[in-house]
């Protein structure tokens, strides 16, 4: 069993939150992309927590053994959602984002009363074409950490070198966030054959069954711009009674683009 990385945000000193909002990143990400939301969130909802994973392979989540597959990611959630339920940290709720909003989308096929789901900008839907798509912005920034050197001697470095590839400043600012200090500089955290392997994983499974099965309810934030969620995907949602979508002006990363109103809708779902 492995235990992924995670922090807490929490908007009352005392006493702790009886029950807690699990967030989890997208591919390439960490936890701490999510802070600023999380923080708004307790801010409004202080009888809630805010759990932030690292999911296996990104963030401090490195120790993770193979296969990386969006089971053992969902495996790896699950172990930490009942071992905080044991410390009387119920979780209530889970957020994912993207590659994160498909582990949820799994745990949710093995536990699907448990948990209200808020799936940010976040397809069910299997890809298999996608790993051989070079204009996929996802694939393409695989290819290109895949290519790197191995160290840089700042950061900067490794910002303009990500830049003379294609890629815009944003991207390649929040790419560097996985640098970490070695012998020459800096080197990109990140193992890009991790990512390969869980990228296949993700763009190879459907889970649409997981939506439609009876449980707890689903919404669904839709970036209007940009969005992974395509408009047969966003019909097959609203096709199914118990999912309630959202779209809202912004692209693919709704939590920087659009905080306020997801942070809105997030913390009025609340139960």
């Amino acid at each position: 069993m492995f235990l992924p990385h995670f922090t807490t945000i929490s908007g009352a000193a005392e006493p702790a939150p009886a029950r807690w909002l699990l967030m989890m990143h997208g591919i390439y990400g960490r936890g701490g992309n999510w802070r600023t939301v999380a923080r708004k969130v307790t801010a409004l909802r202080p009888d809630w927590g805010v759990l932030l994973v690292d999911l296996r392979m990104h963030g401090k989540s490195m120790a993770a053994q193979p296969p990386h597959t969006l089971a053992a990611c969902a495996a790896d959630v699950l172990a930490l959602v009942d071992m905080q339920a044991s410390a009387g940290h119920a979780v209530g709720a889970i957020t994912g984002h993207s590659f994160g909003g498909k582990v949820a989308l799994s745990m949710r096929a093995e536990r699907p009363e448990s948990w209200p789901l808020w799936l940010v900008d976040s397809s069910p839907s299997s890809k298999a074409s996608a790993m051989q798509d070079a204009s996929h912005t996802v694939v393409s920034v695989l290819r290109m950490l895949e290519a790197l050197p191995a160290a840089f001697g700042n950061r900067q470095d490794f910002v303009s070198t990500v830049q003379e590839r294609g890629f815009p400043l944003g991207l390649a600012q929040w790419l560097a966030m996985n640098l970490e200090p070695c012998d020459k500089g800096y080197r990109n955290a990140l193992d890009p054959s991790a990512m390969r392997d869980l990228l296949q994983d993700y763009f190879s499974h459907d889970l649409w069954p997981a939506v439609e099965l009876e449980g707890a309810p689903i919404r669904v934030a839709v970036a209007s711009r940009g969005s992974a969620i395509s408009s047969q995907d966003l019909q097959r949602f609203r096709a199914i009674p118990p999912v309630i979508c959202h779209e809202l002006e912004g692209g693919h990363w709704l939590h920087v683009d659009a905080p306020e109103p997801l942070v809105a809708l997030i913390s009025e779902s609340l139960g």
